[in-house]
């Protein structure tokens, strides 16, 4: 059953990620007119179709592993992902664009 639903979520995120990335002109194009940044917002709307594979495996997977009891486990996967992957690298960009910004 469990591979059922991480089936099926992949299918819906395939699904959603073509559809983001055939459309992520139009989809940036509803927000803002100028064409630099809806070119800018559809390069990040590749980035954000990726993303979706990585978040609908770790939202099913943390699902099934609740259904089962053992929560355990994708706390300790969340909190090293997030808090020792996640929020280092999120500051090592953010430093080396500023360094970037200032030369």
């Amino acid at each position: 059953m469990s591979y059922a639903a991480l089936l099926l979520g992949l299918t819906v995120t395939i699904i959603t990620a073509l559809i983001t990335i055939f459309f992520r002109y139009e989809i940036a194009s509803i927000f803002v007119t100028d064409e630099i940044v809806i070119a800018m917002a559809a390069n990040l709307l590749l980035f954000a179709a990726l993303y979706q594979f990585s978040d609908t495996i770790q939202m099913v997977v943390g699902g099934i592993l609740r259904g089962y009891k053992d929560t355990k486990v994708i706390l300790y996967i969340t909190l090293f992902s997030y808090w020792v992957i996640g929020v280092p690298l999120g500051l090592y960009t953010r430093s080396y664009r500023l360094a970037c910004a200032t030369h």
